[in-house]
């Protein structure tokens, strides 16, 4: 998805993803830093990239309109982010994770990290099965020696 002048184009405006480095960096809403052998990386702007969503929206927005435009051509989307985590503890867990508390606690859900241990995070979580999954989701995308979550209620 581009975005140029406020106009949101879901097919890129660009006829091969060689291309796609050069002519979709307006610097609205995500911007694209490199693409090598089909590896795009890029850097959600503004609120999106610290959101615990960030995730989804790769995934489920920019990476799927990539590939109905692109095909095979695009073999793994990558989201680069300013700020490198220096640590992997239960508070670091806990303060990422703060944003996406009001939404589950509108579904009548809540969620605690409990623990991190060699790469273990055990989280307690009640709520709705797919926002679970969002949580596993965005705790890995911002700490990747975090390889393992599980969820207790």
């Amino acid at each position: 998805m581009c975005v140029v002048e406020n106009q949101v184009f879901t097919k890129p405006p660009v006829d091969t993803l060689s291309t796609l480095y050069e002519d979709c960096n307006y610097g609205l809403g995500c911007y694209i830093l490199s693409v090598e052998d089909g590896d795009v990386s890029l850097k959600l702007l503004g609120a999106c990239e610290s959101c615990p969503s960030s995730t989804t929206t790769m995934k489920m927005g920019i990476e799927r309109v990539l590939k109905e435009n692109f095909g095979d051509a695009v073999k793994e989307i990558r989201q680069v982010y300013d700020d490198v985590v220096k640590e992997t503890t239960v508070e670091a867990v806990n303060r990422h994770l703060d944003i996406l508390r009001p939404t589950i606690k509108n579904y009548g859900g809540s969620v605690e990290v409990f623990s991190i241990d060699g790469g273990e995070c055990v989280v307690n979580y009640t709520g709705p099965e797919s926002i679970g999954s969002g949580i596993k989701a965005a705790i890995k995308e911002k700490f990747p020696d975090i390889t393992n979550i599980l969820l207790t209620s």
